[in-house]
């Protein structure tokens, strides 16, 4: 006579199976790679005459709103811009603009100091904004940088002066060198700060005259 186990009996065999199956599983690895602009200084800067020592107050920077995203931007067309999953920004877009374009300032212009964000109004002699319209680069490489900005005399508002640039840089596809690409981004980038600094000597010479 043939005896049948009772399903009852069956179970703790199959929890067994199910729990070691669960603890064999490895878990997934995360491909993510993140980057930052390049933010070292040139071997050898420009050379400008000295000025008296200066602090410039640069407020938050402004970027358009599809570059808030912490992944890497690349422009397809005129009206479409794509996401890289993998390839993302160690930190915001915004600060890491910040840092690079103080830095280039700094070097630009001995004796003057930038004061990132925050700060009070008495802790700067001169107040710099900058907005962003693009920062990206193309699938076909080539690095875009657009931004249109002030330096505003604190203790004389009326002398403020503006300025505006394009940088194109070409480079290699973001497709091929992430790495490479956002090189190619820094490179203009630090190209657009050397411009916001000749602003900045302006505004300072113009503030000596009156």
């Amino acid at each position: 006579m043939k005896h049948s186990r009772s399903p009852h009996l069956l179970l703790p065999f199959a929890l067994v199976g199910l729990f070691s199956g669960c603890l064999n599983t490895t878990p997934a690895v995360d491909a993510r790679r993140h980057f930052v602009l390049d933010n070292q200084a040139d071997a050898t800067p420009p050379a400008e005459a000295v000025l008296e020592e200066t602090t410039v107050g640069l407020l938050p920077v402004l970027l358009p709103s599809y570059l808030h995203d912490n992944r890497l931007t690349v422009r397809r067309s005129g009206t479409e811009v794509v996401y890289l999953e993998q390839d993302r920004w160690a930190g915001r877009l915004d600060q890491g603009l910040s840092q690079l374009i103080g830095n280039r300032i700094e070097e630009n212009l001995e004796g003057v100091s930038v004061r990132q964000a925050p700060w009070n109004r008495g802790e700067a002699d001169f107040a710099l904004r900058i907005k962003y319209s693009r920062c990206e680069v193309t699938t076909e490489g080539l690095a875009v940088v657009t931004a249109e900005w002030s330096c505003t005399d604190n203790r004389d508002p009326g002398n403020s002066l503006r300025g505006q640039g394009r940088i194109e840089k070409p480079g290699p596809s973001p497709y091929e060198s992430t790495e490479a690409s956002i090189a190619t981004l820094s490179d203009a980038n630090r190209e657009l700060a050397a411009a916001i600094a000749q602003t900045i000597r302006s505004c300072i010479e113009a503030s000596k005259a009156d």
